[in-house]
């Protein structure tokens, strides 16, 4: 998946609603690629002449925790040979079974 920037030249382009807007269509479409559905916006996008504040900032942060939190749909299922696309680790719910008397991913394990 390729994302779609606007160049920024290190200590010569300043941050704008561009760069941060650009930050919330690249989320949406990872949301897209893994498909889950898209964080809810509430102080994104912001306008051209719209001054850019730590709201927008936390939203980002938000925005990709969510993301994060629901990427990994294969955790804690039952059957063999489930990946975990978001986070790479293969899953064996049998070797889960054999090794900790349970069936849970080895995603838990190894965070």
């Amino acid at each position: 998946m390729a994302f779609t920037w606007t160049t920024i030249v290190p200590g010569v382009t300043e941050a704008d609603s561009t760069h941060v807007n650009e930050i919330m269509i690249n989320t949406n479409s990872l949301a897209d690629t893994l498909g889950i559905a898209h964080y809810t916006w509430t102080n994104l996008p912001v306008s051209e002449d719209q001054i850019i504040s730590a709201v927008q900032g936390e939203e980002l942060r938000d925005a990709l925790d969510y993301i994060d939190d629901n990427s990994c749909t294969t955790q804690n299922t039952v059957y063999l040979g489930a990946y975990c696309a978001s986070h790479k680790i293969p899953h064996d719910s049998a070797v889960d079974l054999a090794q900790y008397g349970t069936v849970e991913s080895v995603y838990n394990k190894k965070i």
